[in-house]
């Protein structure tokens, strides 16, 4: 009898798991009511680049900017580091890739994570956790879409693809 209780247990949070990460393929559901939410004004900050560069967002005041919080040991974070980059490259877009510093181990991962993947955008060191607290980020990774004006205009919690990225970068435009 405990046998199949176990084996229950294990099915249910599985078939959970799926749902979890299956459940919607419409990236749309990545926004939620949780955190900054969309028609905010987005919290100004300032922070070091990994170049030793000090960045505000206050800066980028009269173009848009896209802000996405990642860090190395996070797997979607990873996967979708080559879609900014591209939209990076390909559109002009203001990206600031914020790195959750201070859940890393040390700044040289995060200085090698960026090497092997060839990123060329400014990556913004969140080494005490103030802009994330700021942000009131839930997952990993979160990317907001500021206006010109400094308005939030699209948040997704979680990753998204290049398609994604580009639709609602060109709303911004």
């Amino acid at each position: 009898m405990k046998k199949y209780i176990i084996i229950a247990v294990v099915v249910g949070m599985l078939g959970w798991s799926f749902y979890e990460f299956f459940g919607s393929s419409d990236n749309d559901t990545h926004q939620e009511d949780a955190g900054l939410a969309p028609g905010q004004t987005a919290p100004n900050f300032e922070v070091d680049t990994l170049e030793g560069n000090t960045v505000k967002l206050s800066d980028f005041r009269g173009e848009p900017v896209i802000i996405n919080f990642w860090a190395t040991w996070c797997p979607p974070c990873r996967a979708e580091m080559p879609d900014f980059e591209r939209l990076y490259n390909e559109e002009d877009a203001v990206i600031l890739a914020m790195n959750l510093t201070h859940s890393e181990n040390n700044i040289e991962g995060v200085s090698g994570f960026v090497d092997e993947l060839g990123l060329t955008m400014p990556v913004l060191l969140d080494e005490e956790g103030t802009v994330e607290d700021s942000y009131q980020l839930s997952a990993y990774p979160t990317t907001y879409m500021i206006d010109s004006e400094g308005v939030t205009q699209y948040v997704a919690r979680g990753a998204i693809n290049y398609e994604t990225m580009y639709r609602e970068f060109m709303v911004l435009e």
